[in-house]
Order: C-alpha cells, then structure tokens, then sequence
C-alpha cells in the first residue's frame, strides 16, 4: 500500500521540485496544498501517513497547522521545515511528536526524513507518542544557548573564538562545560578554564553533543529524590557515547556518523530522567521490583506504569524535533532486533553493543541486573562476528559480565592482539577529533570520573 505524503504551505519553485522528485518515488502517493485551511480539509476526507509543512505559510502557520493535525489525526506523523532560530519556538506549540528539517535542506536529506520517520511509525506509532505525553507533568527543555551554538556552527564565517562566545554568554552552560572538560571522565591533558579552550580540545561536535545534554542534568531534581543518581547516569551515557563513537569508527562509518553516535549515546537513556522525574514513587518500586526479581529495568518499569525509559526517552527526543536515529536509539537500545528494517549498521547498532559493553564494564554497582547482548539482531545484520572486535577496541580486552562473556565466546573468532594498554583506566587512549594532528586536541577513552555536578 502507498504511503501519503501532504506537503502543505512550500512557496511555488519548491513545490515544482518537490513534485518532481516525489514522483520518482513508487511507494508513496503526494498531494500538494498552500495552506493550513486545504491541509486539513484535504486530511478531513483521506487521512494522510505523513504531513509535511512549511513553517512560514500563508495564515496559520505550519507549527499551528501540525499541533491541530496531532488534535484530529494522532496517528500522522508531523514533519515540520522551518530555520534553526525557529524550533526553539515550535516545540511546545506542536503539541505532540515531530520530526524537525532545518533550512536550508536539500530534496534528497528531505526525502531521508519522511523515509525514516514513515520506518520509526512502523513500529513506534505517533498516536502513542502523543498518548505518553498526556500523561507527563514534566518535561526538560532545550536550552536557548544550544540553539544558538547550532546557528553559528552552521555560519559559514563560524570559529572557534565565536563558537566560545557564544557558550560563554550563558554562565550555567559555561560552568557545566567547564566541569565536564575537567572532570577524570575526559581527563584532558590540562585544566580547561574558558569555553574557547573546551572547543578547542574536545572539538565542535563533542561540545555541541554536551550542550544538548548537560541542561538536562541541571533540571532533575525530582529524579534525585527518587533515587535516581544523576552523577552514574551522565558518567554511563559519556561512556557509551565514546564506546558508541570508537565502535562506529571501527566498522568504517565516517566522522559525521561517529559524532551522531556520540549523540545518540549520550541521550539514550534520558528516559528515566522523565520517567522518575514524572512519577518517582511508581520509578523507585520498579528499581527495587528490578532488584529483587533481576529481571531488566525497563520491563520493571512497565509492569508498574505501563510505560518504560526506552520510550519515555523517544518522546522527549521526538517532542524536541530531534532525528528519528536518535528517537529510534532511546526507544530500542534495550531491544533492537524490533527496529530492523534496512538490515545495516545504524546508530542504535552501535548503542545498543557500546551500553551493553559500559554496564559490564562497569559492574552492577547500583544493584540492578546487566543488559545482554541481542545477539539475533546482530545475526540478521551479518555482524556477529564484530562483536569481540568491537569489545576489545572499547574495553581493551577487560572482563565482562558473565553472560555477555558467554555470548561473546560462544561466537569468538581469531582476532589480531590489542595493542597494549596502559593499566590506568583514566587514561586509555588519546584519539583526535578535530582533524588535528595536535595531543592537545584530543579526547581520552573513558575513566569512570565525576560528570559535572
């Protein structure tokens, strides 16, 4: 069956190219209107899978357009074209999950959105996205300054003093950056006092992923009285943001796609953010359930809610207007062989090893039992057989948890030797970021270190 896609609100030249490169696609059925009034009417009489709008259209505006389709149609997913200094504004007035395309865009990476969210529905319906929100009393935002630091990033005139400047104005990112740079987690190679210093050592992306993330930390108090460390849990999402990264270099993926690993890996946990911050009483009887049944966290948390982290974290990542990688690591990082559609590596793949690899590492110290390895997602994927190469360029050959330690021998293969590691785990290895050459530019893999608190 054809998928339909409605395009409303795109000004004349675009809707002559989008038209053209629709029609190119078999599987989708395209309809093309001018405003939000033609959008729902056209939806009134043949519901569509995919609304696509232009923020800036004639009348109600395309984020006004998509919260009125989330009211009448929550099972639409809304796709929403606009300019980095206009999401800020949108996320709260769509009133449910979106996907968000910065402008400017090309066809082919606005064809890549639809197909991605179209294979994110498959298995994570909109309507039950917007269902979870009803339900939350509490939400994280984004903070202004991390779009601001996207904007400028962007610039072609972008440097690195400005980018500084730019974090530098806001004092509560400024010291949480700080923090992190010098915190033994990243054990840089000197103390970082300025923002510019921060950027110039850790890299953009790596310091773009942190601005994203560190506020979060900042607003989750309730989740403390729950029970909920929020120093373990930064301290497990960096790990398995470097694991993730070193993991998709390992396997050939570029540099951009080793930093939206890092990104991934760093965000896909921030579901028990919401889910303890939300409900702390019902969060912390599903930890001690975890505890005393050993049974996994997430399944816990569903017999007590009806609900988990995994999807928890799916619908703030959505509400936010973030990628549907990221919606899609949060939400299947406990279980991923239920999101295999393109049989190929992706950022869930890499997150779902790299969390399994930093629990084992780490040990159970928070008395909840470790995740295992989905091995049958890796077997459809062809890349069993990576997975101790994988382990070993991440933990430099340390010991694992005893039933991922089966696992991996049970499908272990001659393997060239790791180089040898120095004994202190602070300091495993200096890898650049920056394309530089310079040790001063340069992440360390992971110690297990105060985050930024």
């Amino acid at each position: 069956m054809k998928k339909r896609i409605c395009f409303a609100g795109f000004p004349g030249d675009e809707v002559a190219a989008l038209q053209a490169v629709t029609q190119t696609q078999a599987r989708w059925e395209s309809r093309f209107v001018p405003d939000a009034q033609a959008a729902l009417a056209g939806l009134a009489g043949e519901p569509c899978d995919v609304c696509v709008a232009n923020l800036a259209m004639p009348g109600t505006n395309g984020a006004q357009l998509l919260g009125e389709v989330g009211r009448r149609h929550p099972q639409t997913l809304g796709i929403i074209v606009g300019d980095i200094a206009d999401q800020a504004l949108i996320i709260d007035s769509l009133g449910g999950p979106h996907q968000f395309v910065r402008r400017p865009y090309t066809l082919a990476s606005l064809m890549a959105v639809v197909e991605a969210g179209l294979k994110l529905e498959a298995w994570l319906p909109s309507a039950e996205l917007r269902e979870l929100r009803s339900r939350l009393r509490w939400l994280p935002s984004l903070s202004a300054t991390y779009f601001n630091l996207v904007r400028e990033m962007e610039s072609p005139a972008a440097t690195v003093l400005g980018i500084g400047e730019v974090i530098g104005r806001d004092p509560v990112i400024t010291g949480q950056l700080l923090q992190m740079a010098n915190s033994p987690a990243l054990s840089l190679a000197q103390e970082v006092t300025q923002p510019v210093e921060a950027v110039s050592l850790l890299g953009l992306p790596t310091v773009k992923a942190l601005v994203l993330c560190l506020p979060l930390y900042g607003q989750g108090q309730a989740a403390r009285e729950a029970g909920l460390s929020l120093e373990t849990l930064w301290e497990h999402s960096l790990l398995v943001a470097q694991y993730a990264r070193l993991i998709t270099l390992k396997q050939g993926g570029d540099a951009r796609l080793a930093e939206d690993a890092f990104t991934a890996g760093l965000l896909h946990d921030v579901g028990r953010l919401v889910i303890a911050s939300n409900w702390p009483k019902e969060y912390a009887a599903a930890v001690a359930c975890a505890r005393e049944k050993s049974c996994p966290l997430h399944e816990a948390e569903t017999a007590q809610l009806g609900v988990n982290h995994a999807l928890a974290g799916a619908c703030l990542l959505s509400l936010w207007g973030l990628p549907a990688p990221f919606i899609e690591v949060a939400a299947g990082h406990h279980a991923p062989a239920k999101t295999i559609f393109a049989r190929e590596f992706t950022l869930l793949t890499a997150v779902h090893a790299a969390n399994v690899f930093a629990h084992a590492n780490s040990g159970p110290g928070d008395g909840l039992p470790l995740p295992e390895l989905d091995l049958a997602y890796y077997r459809a994927l062809k890349l069993e057989e990576q997975l101790v190469g994988w382990r070993l360029e991440c933990t430099g050959g340390l010991s694992m948890a005893p039933q991922n330690q089966l696992v991996l021998e049970s499908i272990a293969i001659p393997v060239a030797a790791p180089s040898p590691r120095p004994r202190n785990r602070n300091r495993l290895k200096a890898m650049p970021l920056c394309g530089s050459s310079s040790s001063r530019c340069c992440w360390w893999r992971p110690a297990f270190g105060r985050g930024p608190f």
